[in-house]
């Protein structure tokens, strides 16, 4: 019987684990899948241990089938007890004949599953669960056991302890077995938690043991610093260091020798860089039994934090160098007012070592202006932690003294109280501030001497334009018209000595509008020739043939820049000649780039001197303002302006020999056209034969005169233009170069009038040389005129319509008046009142009203005008600003009290031409503003618009 127990014991062992390992592996089927297979697995262990169950009788078997269907109600429930009860029962009636016994066991076994299936179903503990049903199971089997089938009470007994002790028996293994499993689940989990963390740390770690041969290899190794750096751990892993892609024989080594002290049980600790990673690295010797069986490396990634120590020592190293080199001066004080640092600017200053220094007050090294100034700003700074701001006078020994701005800033570092003080000097801005000062009483005086130096100018060009209006000979005409020429570029120059500081605050814009070339050198000619004349100089002009003559830009800057290179190259040249050349350097459809050169044969200009040419108010050398007068801004301003057109000025010069002085300039294409229309048809194509030996002179005049769609032939020399004009019945007009190379021009033209009279109508010279025999008129009575070359296309449409047409002279000007009358008509019989004090100015601008045929009433200051105003309404007043008695401005405001004159126009008339003066003028009332002097034109346009507005 013994050995049946033990076999059922032995059963019931393996019922256990099974069911143990079956419910493990089970979890992965559905439910009642797993209902099934565990009720029919435990089915088949019950019906095991029936087989092997003590016969006490043919119909009474003690045996164990109880267990199993417990193992089944634990594990499946109710319906899975039943389904392994089922199956024991099954069994059960076919081993054993049916019978009493049969019955019992059945009605035990159902039994037995309900109860045991609502004490699983209700009782929570494992424990209890076992103990309530094995005892209910052993109480039901006693009671159906003796009522039943009369079974002796001691069989039963041993029958029901025996299952009660089998039960009790699995409680303990099957309790061993889940506490087994789940520490091997909880080992599992915190292996594979271990595994994921080292994993997911942003280092790295690393097992490394030693293998038979001596050679290190990584057993472990995980982190996403190893995944960083371009690896992963199933790479390295049971690999040496010298197997790994990327690492350098160096470094192979270098971590080699760590190793080996590792493995001598030295803990080490190192930095490393790879592949742009810094990491710091511990490793650990792991010792079992005395003897260091691995090893364990620890990496951390300190690239950012390395990063951030270098840009810190970076930022510390640039603010060293700062403060190092730092204008201003630097000093940390502590709390009672000695030096614990300076920077190298105030050791300078003192011409002291930092040693000398330190620990010292800073009155012990320097007078201070205002010492118990320095005192109670310090003082208060200390007390209150707050920042202090002042100035303070410093005076260091052999200096002058100096000015500073001072900033105390307190702060405490680890505790302790320390005093920052910035020094920072104020000294050269004072002193810049008194010199503002001093250019803006400059200014102020400009004005007020523009102011003076344009009343008279006003009256020159006022009355230089009333006597072009009456009958003059060619040769007063051209006086006059040089005169105007002259006057007007004095007061260009006078823009420009007023408009220097814009200069220097780069305030200068250019203008952009259309204009022709030919016309701006045609101008320059007219005014310096007279000067070149005088010192019997020879002023040549050479432009390109393919320059061309209509551009847009600002011709007032490029004519001042020329004018001041030719007026200079005059002044300082005695003997010999001044060349003008322009030449033709790039274009496309929008920027034409030419060059401009001013080359004289004066008494040139040394290397020294010409380093000081570019400075304000300043020539080559002092002695040559007191010989030749200037002042010393033409060049700066000319400078400046040719930047202005993308160019730079340049000067080559010998001492003795000359100068050249050259720059490039841009300018915008355009297409206005140069050539006047409406040409008469019968001045079309006029036979005109070009005598010049000169082809650049040659090109550009036979392209002037063909645009007019002049007939043009060309001769180079004497005979060759004897040879054309014999062979054709007649030319309109010959042109003779005045410097042909072979022949005289002035023979050539007597012989042309004397031996073929009736081959020409009319004979002209042309130069490019400013010859003092020419500006005293025509040579000889064969030539008609001089043509000074170059020549703007509307002046030789002037001077052939004159030629051609001498009763033409006066068609413009009667046509000009004609239109002027015309377009001005709304002015005639209107009512001004002109306010001017200067006498020559009311004469000038009542003959230009009188001109249009407006009524004029004068007054001689703003008293006046509100006097008049009052008694009288005018439907215009030019107010004069500056006039005894009451200026313009406060006669204004009067006058804009007056019922009837609060919307007659008022127009400002001004000798100021400073910035600003638009604005007061606007602001005290006043409608309009026109600056002395006055362009005739502009000021008929004035008077039109306000005539217009008001009706």
């Amino acid at each position: 019987m013994i050995k049946d127990l033990v076999v059922n014991a032995a059963f019931m062992t393996m019922i256990t684990f099974f069911s143990s390992r079956l419910f493990a592996t089970n979890r992965k089927y559905s439910k009642w899948k797993e209902i099934l297979i565990l009720g029919l697995v435990q089915g088949v262990l019950g019906c095991i241990l029936v087989y092997y169950g003590v016969r006490l009788s043919d119909s009474i078997v003690i045996d164990l089938r109880y267990v199993p269907v417990l193992m089944a109600t634990y594990f499946g429930g109710f319906w899975a007890a039943a389904i392994a009860a089922a199956l024991v029962m099954l069994y059960r009636m076919t081993v054993s004949p049916f019978g009493i016994g049969t019955i019992t066991a059945i009605v035990t076994m159902l039994v037995y599953v309900g109860g045991a299936g609502f004490i699983m179903l209700r009782v929570k503990s494992l424990f209890r669960q076992w103990v309530y049903a094995t005892l209910f199971s052993g109480i039901a089997f006693l009671i159906i056991g003796t009522q039943m089938i009369h079974i002796p009470v001691k069989i039963l007994l041993i029958l029901s302890t025996m299952n009660t002790l089998g039960c009790y028996a699995m409680i303990y293994f099957r309790s061993y077995i889940i506490r087994a499993s789940e520490l091997e689940q909880k080992n599992l989990r915190a292996s594979e938690e271990m595994h994921r963390l080292l994993h997911l740390q942003s280092g790295m770690t690393a097992k490394i043991i030693r293998d038979s041969q001596g050679d290190y290899r990584y057993s472990l190794i995980e982190g996403q610093l190893l995944l960083k750096q371009g690896w992963n751990s199933s790479e390295i892993t049971g690999k040496r260091p010298i197997d790994l892609e990327g690492l350098t024989q160096e470094h192979v080594e270098r971590v080699s020798a760590i190793y080996d002290r590792a493995f001598r049980g030295e803990e080490v600790r190192y930095e490393s860089g790879f592949n742009q990673f810094r990491t710091f690295n511990i490793v650990q010797p792991i010792i079992k039994d005395g003897q260091v069986t691995e090893i364990i490396l620890s990496s951390t990634d300190i690239t950012n934090w390395k990063q951030a120590e270098d840009d810190l020592l970076e930022s510390e190293e640039r603010y060293r160098t700062i403060v190092e080199n730092s204008n201003d001066i630097f000093i940390a004080f502590n709390s009672d007012g000695t030096i614990l640092s300076v920077n190298a600017k105030l050791a300078q200053m003192l011409d002291l070592k930092m040693e000398g220094i330190e620990g010292k007050r800073l009155t012990d090294l320097v007078r201070i202006g205002k010492e118990e100034e320095w005192e109670r700003y310090f003082r208060e700074g200390v007390e209150t932690k707050e920042r202090q701001r002042f100035e303070l006078d410093l005076y260091f020994e052999g200096q002058s003294p100096r000015s500073f701005s001072v900033t105390i800033l307190p702060m405490t570092v680890k505790g302790k109280m320390r005093i920052k003080v910035t020094f920072h000097d104020l000294t050269d801005w004072k002193l810049k501030r008194e010199a503002d000062g001093a250019n803006k009483a400059k200014s102020q005086f400009l004005a007020q001497m523009s102011h003076e130096i344009r009343t008279p100018i006003n009256a020159i060009l006022g009355l230089n334009y009333l006597l072009q209006k009456t009958e003059l000979s060619d040769r007063q005409k051209d006086y006059v018209n040089k005169s105007l020429l002259s006057t007007r570029s004095l007061l260009n120059i006078i823009d420009d000595i007023l408009d220097f500081s814009k200069i220097e605050a780069n305030k200068i814009v250019l203008e952009q509008v259309a204009f022709d070339l030919y016309e701006v050198i045609h101008d320059l000619s007219n005014i310096v020739a007279v000067k070149a004349y005088e010192k019997e100089l020879k002023l040549h002009f050479a432009i390109d043939h393919r320059v061309p003559q209509m551009l847009s830009g600002d011709p007032l800057r490029l004519k001042q820049v020329l004018l001041n290179l030719v007026n200079n190259a005059v002044k300082f040249t005695h003997q010999g000649e001044i060349a003008i050349a322009i030449d033709y350097v790039k274009s496309d459809e929008c920027e034409v780039t030419l060059h401009f050169a001013v080359k004289d044969t004066g008494i040139g200009i040394s290397a020294e001197e010409q380093k000081k040419l570019f400075r304000n108010f300043t020539q080559a050398d002092m002695s040559t303002t007191r010989r030749y007068g200037g002042t010393g801004l033409g060049l700066v301003i000319s400078k400046k302006f040719v930047e202005l057109m993308n160019g730079k000025l340049e000067v080559e010069s010998t001492p003795g020999e000359g100068s050249c002085f050259s720059f490039k300039a841009e300018f915008r294409s355009t297409d206005v056209p140069a050539m006047r229309q409406g040409l008469e048809l019968d001045m079309k194509f006029l036979r005109v034969l070009l005598i010049c030996d000169n082809p650049e002179m040659q090109q550009v005049l036979r392209n002037q005169l063909e645009q007019f769609k002049f007939i043009v032939s060309l001769a180079a020399s004497e005979q060759e233009a004897i040879y054309t004009i014999s062979m054709h019945n007649r030319y309109d007009l010959i042109m003779v170069d005045w410097k042909l190379q072979a022949g005289d021009a002035v023979q050539l033209a007597e012989r042309i009038k004397r031996d073929l009279p009736d081959k020409s109508q009319s004979i002209v010279l042309t130069s490019a040389y400013h010859e003092m025999e020419l500006q005293k008129g025509v040579p000889s009575p064969a030539i008609e005129k001089v043509f000074f070359y170059p020549i703007s296309q509307s002046h030789l449409f002037d001077e052939v319509i004159s030629l051609m047409k001498p009763q033409a002279g006066a068609k413009p000007l009667k046509a000009e008046n004609a239109e002027h009358a015309e377009k001005y008509a709304p002015l005639r019989g209107a009512s001004v009142l002109l306010v001017e004090d200067n006498a020559i100015n009311q004469l000038v601008a009542m003959e230009l009203l009188k001109g249009i045929g407006m009524l004029i009433d004068i007054v001689d200051n703003g008293e006046e005008a509100v006097n008049s105003v009052r008694g009288k309404r005018y439907d215009v007043i030019l107010m004069d600003l500056q006039m005894p008695i009451m200026d313009g401005y406060e006669a204004t405001k009067l006058i804009r009290q007056i019922e009837h004159a609060k919307q007659t126009p008022i127009i400002a008339m001004t000798a100021d031409a400073m910035k600003g003066v638009q604005e007061e003028v606007l602001e005290a009332g006043m409608d309009y503003y026109l600056t002395k002097p006055f362009d005739p034109a502009l000021i008929y346009t004035v008077l039109l618009q306000s005539m217009q507005r008001i009706a």
